[in-house]
């Protein structure tokens, strides 16, 4: 992959995070790649995207600007992103339908009807769209709407799913994946001592004994933890 052009994208190496399906948690590559255009932004793309042929992400999202607003929103990433909002909303067949349907999970009047994709793609254009980024809803038991959803790294939104796993410690309420990475616990060690029987605080213990952890973490803007030591898995710079 590193070397390997997609549109005008080229891939630099992969990233340090892959993405987590939700419905299977399977994971899925994701690969650190340049963008030819103007302000050569550095975005991280997932590797079913950038082999995807029909929909694939080709562009930091410039591209998107130049298909939405000259030649219409057909066939574009973000109308397939606005169908895949109906699709779980209204859509009966839709394998989440049931989850959001329980929620009351609506999209905003704005954002239907005829000239809804539109003013999606225009609140989306406007508020920090970029190719590497998706829609998160900020409140996962309110609508999709201007003021409730934000466009964020597949990273970010794995750790705002309702099916998460949280836990409380140092006074803070994380998910498991996000203590994990904070404190540098494997993923399989914190979950089978969970399984039999040990307390979060039991797990962060043993794992200190063990393997001597220093638990030095910040936050940032989002509220989720990134080590000093690395660079903030959740930000890429523009």
């Amino acid at each position: 992959m590193p070397g390997d052009q997609f549109g005008i994208l080229t891939v630099l190496g992969r990233d340090m995070f892959d993405y987590i399906r939700p419905h299977d948690q399977a994971h899925i590559p994701m690969y650190v790649c340049e963008c030819s255009c103007e302000n050569h932004t550095i975005v991280s793309v997932r590797r079913d995207q950038l082999l995807d042929k029909r929909r694939g992400t080709k562009s930091c999202g410039c591209l998107a600007m130049v298909s939405g607003y000259k030649h219409g929103l057909n066939n574009s990433r973000l109308q397939s992103i606005y169908d895949g909002m109906n699709k779980r909303c209204y859509n009966t067949s839709s394998d989440t339908h049931h989850t959001y349907k329980e929620r009351h999970t609506e999209i905003c009047p704005e954002w239907r009807g005829e000239n809804g994709l539109k003013n999606f793609a225009d609140w989306a254009m406007s508020h920090g769209y970029r190719d590497d980024l998706t829609i998160d809803r900020i409140d996962n038991n309110g609508p999709y709407s201007p003021d409730n959803c934000r466009w964020v790294t597949p990273y970010v939104q794995s750790n705002n799913m309702s099916t998460n796993v949280f836990y409380t410690y140092d006074g803070m309420t994380l998910t498991q994946k996000c203590w994990d990475y904070a404190l540098g616990i494997p993923y399989k060690f914190t979950h089978a001592k969970i399984k039999s029987g040990y307390t979060f605080d039991q797990v962060v213990e043993e794992a200190r004994e063990k393997d001597g952890i220093n638990g030095i973490y910040f936050l940032n803007e989002y509220g989720l933890p990134y080590r000093p030591q690395d660079d903030n898995p959740y930000e890429k710079e523009e």
